[in-house]
C-alpha cells in the first residue's frame, strides 16, 4: 500500500512513474484544449450579448432621436456606447487572460517535465491567485468591465424610460 502525499512529497516528472507521466500528460492536453474552448465560447457569447443589447439600445436611441429631438435623449445614448467601449475592452482582456493561462499552463507543465517542478508546483503556478502584477490586474478588471457595461446598459435603459412621455 501507498504512503499518503502530503504538501512536502511534490514529485517532480522524472521521479513518477512511466503510467503516472502518461495521466499527467493526458491531463495536460485535456486541460489545455478545454481552457482554449471555454475562452472561445466565453467570449462570443458574453461579448455577442453585451454588444447586442447596447448596440440595440444606441439604435433604438438614435430612430427616437430622429423622430423627435427634443427628447434629449444624448445622456441614454452616451451610456449605450461607453456600454459598448466597455465590452469591447472587456473582450480584449479576456483574450489576454485565457491566453496568458495557456502560456502559463505550458511553461508550468514544461516545467514540471524538465523536473524543474514538482505537481503541486505546477498547480500553483497555474492558479490565478499566484500571478503578479499586469496579469493580475488584467483579471480583475476583465469581469469589472462586463459588469460595468451590463450596468450601464441598465442606467441607459431606466435613464430613457424616465425620459419618454408617459
Amino acid at each position: 500500500m501507498s504512503e499518503p502525499q502530503s504538501e512536502k512529497h511534490d514529485p517532480t516528472w522524472s521521479q513518477i512513474t512511466e503510467e503516472g507521466q502518461k495521466i499527467r500528460f493526458e491531463w495536460y492536453e485535456s486541460r489545455h484544449g478545454m481552457l482554449l474552448d471555454l475562452t472561445q465560447r466565453q467570449v462570443e457569447s458574453i461579448s455577442k450579448f453585451l454588444l447586442l443589447i447596447n448596440s440595440g439600445g444606441a439604435a433604438a436611441v438614435l430612430a427616437a432621436l430622429a423622430q423627435k429631438p427634443e427628447l434629449h435623449l444624448q445622456w441614454t445614448l452616451f451610456f449605450y456606447v461607453v456600454g459598448i467601449v466597455a465590452t469591447g475592452l472587456a473582450l480584449a482582456a479576456t483574450y489576454y487572460r485565457f491566453m496568458f493561462t495557456v502560456d502559463r499552463l505550458t511553461e508550468s507543465f514544461s516545467d514540471h517535465i524538465d523536473d524543474k517542478t514538482g505537481w503541486n508546483g505546477l498547480m500553483a503556478q497555474i492558479d490565478e491567485k499566484s500571478w503578479k502584477r499586469w496579469p493580475r490586474y488584467i483579471a480583475k478588471c476583465t469581469d469589472a468591465l462586463y459588469w460595468l457595461s451590463f450596468v450601464l446598459f441598465i442606467i441607459g435603459s431606466v435613464k430613457g424610460w424616465l425620459i419618454l412621455p408617459h
